[in-house]
């Protein structure tokens, strides 16, 4: 079929049709891609915490052999734990696009209110950034820089505004929003 093709293009006749169909397909398949891009699933951000909990890390074996990393695990414990998750958008032509950063910290049980605006104060929380893809897991990230406070709304709710630079030369990460408990 495609000998049939090749011989009837190169035929004078034929040229300037070939050409044309040719133009019109590639258009068509520009259309195509133009359209897919509206399939894409959103960002997505989600601001949760849950009490009676600690914030932990286990450190394993990075699963793209970049060494032994440590990620942050929630379990039991005498704290209040806050994630905020960043999805990212989802295109279906694209690889490796779905994945997500996770902004975790701690507080004591029971507390109405804190802030952190020191390296020192963010360690005691254990503010930290975790990067998930399948080609890029960091591990948790400390964080040092920036600030973070809170204050409780109501039983279910945290109100927080932080300013967080996670590493030199990475965004700041920004968000004064509600956290829902999950």
């Amino acid at each position: 079929m495609q000998q049939f093709s090749v011989k009837l293009c190169q035929a004078k006749d034929m040229k300037k049709a070939c050409l044309l169909i040719t133009i019109v397909i590639n258009l068509l398949s520009c259309q195509k891609n133009e359209a897919d891009k509206n399939t894409c699933a959103p960002e997505q951000h989600t601001f949760r915490f849950q009490t009676g909990k600690n914030l932990d890390t286990v450190r394993r074996e990075n699963f793209i052999g970049l060494g032994v990393r440590s990620f942050y695990t929630i379990k039991g414990g005498t704290n209040e734990v806050f994630v905020y998750t960043r999805t990212n958008k989802d295109c279906p032509d694209y690889i490796d696009d779905e994945g997500s950063r996770d902004i975790v910290f701690q507080v004591p049980e029971g507390i109405n209110s804190f802030a952190a605006t020191d390296s020192i104060t963010l360690a005691q929380m254990k503010v930290g950034m975790q990067i998930n893809c399948s080609e890029c897991n960091t591990g948790l990230l400390p964080i040092f820089h920036g600030s973070i406070e809170g204050r409780r709304i109501n039983a279910g709710t945290w109100r927080i505004k932080a300013s967080l630079l996670p590493a030199q030369n990475s965004n700041l990460v920004e968000f004064d929003t509600n956290f829902m408990q999950r």
